[in-house]
């Protein structure tokens, strides 16, 4: 919600709170979805490495074309 609303601080709170979460749980494409969100967010060098590393995580684990997942594990609004 915060990233449809434009609340940018509050959705990356919420991106790494979601990642670091899915990891002790060991739910590790949803990890790899909030991670993906956050270097989304972040659109710098550090973020487009959170989005590399999240893409090879999934990768790893059988997923061949992470766009067609992603949605499903982390939705927000269009254009994101």
């Amino acid at each position: 919600m915060a990233q449809a609303e434009g609340r940018r601080v509050d959705a990356l709170t919420a991106f790494v709170a979601a990642a670091h979460g899915f990891a002790q749980a060991e739910m590790m494409l949803y990890r790899a979805a909030a991670q993906y969100r956050e270097g989304a967010l972040r659109g710098n060098d550090a973020g487009h490495a959170l989005q590399a590393e999240a893409n090879g995580g999934c990768a790893a684990r059988g997923s061949r074309i992470p766009p067609r997942w992603r949605p499903c594990f982390a939705p927000v609004s269009s254009g994101s």
